[in-house]
């Protein structure tokens, strides 16, 4: 994970359904030395917050460079130490206890420390406010009764036993540690640190200054006017204080360079065309989706991948149309589920609430003729 071509190529994986475009010419070398690396980068950025747009994949993929949560997952499924050093699972007792490893913000001066977790978690988990990711938490002690208003935001089951270690309580009965640890995985579990996000709270996450960051790059520049960023890598990124290894050993290339309004005024045709010009002028990626009628067009020069995802759409059973069950069973019968997905999202039809990218082979996985969906 060390390697960024790796964090790029997995964040296809694990974000959604990317197309991205590559080419093989060799990049430009910034001032300086290393390599820079420029990315189109589709969907509209409003900040860089990891605990924000968990739903907009294109910039999860770049929050994921500057962030680090405690762990991470590899393309085979194994979880991997990040901001962790090693944990113990005590199951008599309900708790994990996780040591961090040697980490800075990019300040280069400032340690990430165990409260810097806590502090997040409870951001997070606070009753005022709504974020999806608050769910990854629910399984710790007094999370749900936090949400819900009922219990005190300093009753929440994470503590900081001292500036390298947290202690994490579940709640009674708990049992499943290995997904839990998954869960700490996701980027919107990353540290913050408090001091940053209190400072210029309004402005958090907003501006290259206010962006105070664990990952292998930090934010150098953000411009929301013209629709660019750029990254460079965070030389306190798993360097122990000191350290007199070389910064390449620890994040490559030394800098990505984004877009990511470039196709605000240009038409389908015109966008995609710049989008290939720029890959001939050395390029190296772009993420994100591509007009829906110039994807099969395009498709032998995308690599295109399969979300982790499963969408529901639902009837409306207060419309007069739709409160007949029979009416639903029978349109739910009759929908042609492949070609809706392959309009709408460019995907395929589910056939469970499993992912099939995750299901596909499996016992979990269903037959069309088991689908739960087709319920009235």
């Amino acid at each position: 994970m060390k390697k960024v071509i790796s964090l790029l190529l997995l964040v296809g994986l694990l974000v959604g359904s990317t197309v991205v475009f590559t080419s093989c010419g060799k990049s430009k070398e910034p001032v300086g030395g290393g390599a820079q690396i420029s990315v189109y980068l589709s969907g509209e950025i409003t900040n860089l917050d990891p605990q924000s747009n968990q739903t907009n994949d294109a910039v999860l993929s770049v929050i994921r460079l500057i962030f680090e949560p405690l762990f991470t997952v590899e393309p085979d499924g194994d979880l991997v130490l990040a901001g962790a050093k090693k944990y113990k699972i005590d199951k008599s007792e309900g708790k994990v206890t996780i040591d961090l490893r040697e980490s800075y913000w990019n300040d280069g001066s400032t340690l990430v420390r165990a409260s810097d977790y806590v502090y997040a978690w409870k951001k997070l988990i606070r009753s005022d406010t709504d974020n999806p990711a608050a769910t990854l938490l629910y399984d710790v002690k007094n999370a749900v009764k936090i949400k819900q208003g009922l219990e005190r935001l300093d009753n929440l089951g994470v503590v900081a036993i001292d500036n390298d270690t947290l202690e994490i309580t579940f709640e009674e009965g708990f049992t499943a540690y290995d997904t839990f640890l998954r869960n700490l995985a996701n980027v919107a579990l990353s540290p913050l640190n408090e001091k940053a996000v209190n400072n210029r709270e309004y402005y958090w996450g907003k501006t290259a200054s206010t962006i105070s960051s664990n990952g292998p790059f930090r934010v150098t520049s953000l411009d929301f006017v013209e629709g660019s960023f750029r990254l460079d890598r965070n030389r306190s990124y798993h360097r122990p204080a000191g350290s007199k290894s070389t910064v390449d050993a620890y994040v490559i290339p030394a800098a990505l360079k984004t877009l990511w309004k470039i196709g605000a005024k240009l038409t389908d045709e015109e966008y995609l065309s710049q989008m290939i010009d720029g890959l001939m002028e050395k390029t190296i990626f772009y993420v994100g989706e591509i007009p829906q009628n110039l994807r099969e067009e395009k498709r032998s020069s995308a690599v295109i991948t399969d979300t982790l995802s499963t969408y529901s759409y639902v009837f409306n059973c207060e419309n007069p149309l739709f409160t007949d069950p029979a009416v639903r069973k029978e349109l739910s019968d009759v929908i042609d589920r492949e070609e809706i997905a392959r309009i709408a999202v460019y995907g395929k039809a589910a056939t469970g609430l499993i992912p099939k990218t995750v299901s596909e082979g499996s016992k979990y996985n269903r037959s069309p003729a088991e689908d739960p969906a087709r319920s009235p």
